[in-house]
């Protein structure tokens, strides 16, 4: 999320601006967010509470998607 390259603590605050600002995130930035790779019907990234369950894997279990 803030482009270091590394899932940390740092990323918790552009995720969650990211999660309450969806819908005016840039296409960059929703493909960054959509944590769970899930789709909109156009094709694009769909950010959503169902990004958080996988943000939260990853950050904590390195179970990254």
């Amino acid at each position: 999320m803030n482009c270091d390259q590394a899932i940390d603590l740092a990323d918790v605050p552009p995720f969650v601006d990211a999660l309450l600002n969806a819908p005016s995130l840039s296409t960059c930035d929703a493909y960054i967010s959509n944590v769970n790779a899930d789709v909109n019907l156009d094709g694009t990234p769909l950010v959503n509470g169902l990004d958080a369950q996988a943000f939260v894997d990853c950050l904590v279990n390195g179970a990254c998607p």
